[in-house]
């Protein structure tokens, strides 16, 4: 497999699981070129995301 093909897929892998920790959200089991737009749509769909992290540094307003 290409290296390029390799970061793409890590990649993938983080921006999902990042998404699915914030979330709440899941994917089927499939590699992310298996998923339907359904899927995907559902899965990117915006949500309000409330937090209370704040980077190193800064102040909380």
């Amino acid at each position: 497999m290409p290296e390029s093909h390799l970061d793409d897929e890590l990649l993938a892998l983080t921006l999902f699981s990042t998404w699915a920790v914030l979330t709440g959200r899941t994917l089927r089991a499939a590699p992310p070129g298996e998923l339907t737009e359904e899927e995907l749509i559902e899965f990117w769909e915006d949500v309000p995301v409330q937090t209370s992290w704040h980077a190193p540094g800064r102040g909380r307003g």
